[in-house]
Formats: C-alpha cells, sequence, structure tokens
C-alpha cells in the first residue's frame, strides 16, 4: 500500500490519472481494508484540498476507510 501511495503522490498534476488512481486503491480495498504502515495523513489532506472534484471525493473515502480525520484549519 505504501508503494501505491508513493506512485499515487507522483501523478501531481495528472489530475485525472490521479483520480483513477485513488479510484481503483478505493476498489481495492473492497475485500478487505489494508492500510498503509506510512502515515498517509498529509498526502490525503493534500487531496482533499485538489481542485479536481474526483479526487477529494477519493481521497475523502480512503480517508474513511483508513480511519483519517480531516485536520480542519483552527479559527
Amino acid at each position: 500500500m505504501d508503494l501505491a501511495l508513493q506512485f499515487a503522490a507522483r501523478l501531481e498534476g495528472e489530475e485525472a490519472l490521479l483520480a483513477t488512481t485513488l479510484d481503483g486503491l478505493v476498489k481495492g480495498q473492497e475485500s478487505g481494508v489494508l492500510k498503509p504502515t506510512a502515515d498517509p495523513s498529509a498526502q490525503l489532506a493534500a487531496w482533499r484540498a485538489s481542485k479536481n472534484g474526483e479526487v477529494r471525493k477519493q481521497a475523502h473515502n480512503l480517508a474513511v476507510l483508513w480511519g483519517d480525520k480531516p485536520r480542519w484549519p483552527r479559527r
């Protein structure tokens, strides 16, 4: 899973490909959740802030599956 996240992180600027990759990661979790060993919080936060709605959606789905809570800015 860590290698898959590293690959996806390198797709910055390729939003359509990134969205498809993240969708594949989500679908791969259907048979059983496999969490990365490295903390994915920073990468998930970056994807949740994407301008691409599909990237945001899939990042949110992965965050839910992996138990990652969004970090809301303090006011």
